[in-house]
C-alpha cells in the first residue's frame, strides 16, 4: 500500500488512469522496436545462409515438409 500512498502524497490530482496512459505508449514503442529488430536479425541471417549455400546441393527436406498420410 505504499506505493498507493506514494501516488497520493501532498493531494495531487495525478491519477493511475493518467500514470497507465503514459506508461502503455512506451511498452508498445519498445515492442514494436524489439520485434523490429529481430526480426531484421532474421532476415540477416537467413539472407547470409542463402548466400553462403552451395548450389549444387540438393535442396533439404525438412520431416514438416514431407506429404502427410492419411491415416
Amino acid at each position: 500500500m505504499a506505493v498507493v500512498a506514494a501516488a497520493q502524497t501532498a493531494n495531487s490530482d495525478w491519477t493511475w488512469a493518467e500514470t497507465t496512459a503514459l506508461i502503455v505508449p512506451f511498452v508498445a514503442l519498445f515492442g514494436a522496436f524489439l520485434t523490429y529488430a529481430l526480426n531484421q536479425r532474421a532476415v540477416r541471417k537467413e539472407r547470409r545462409a542463402t548466400t553462403f549455400a552451395e548450389e549444387d546441393d540438393p535442396p533439404v527436406l525438412h520431416l514438416r515438409d514431407e506429404p502427410r498420410l492419411g491415416l
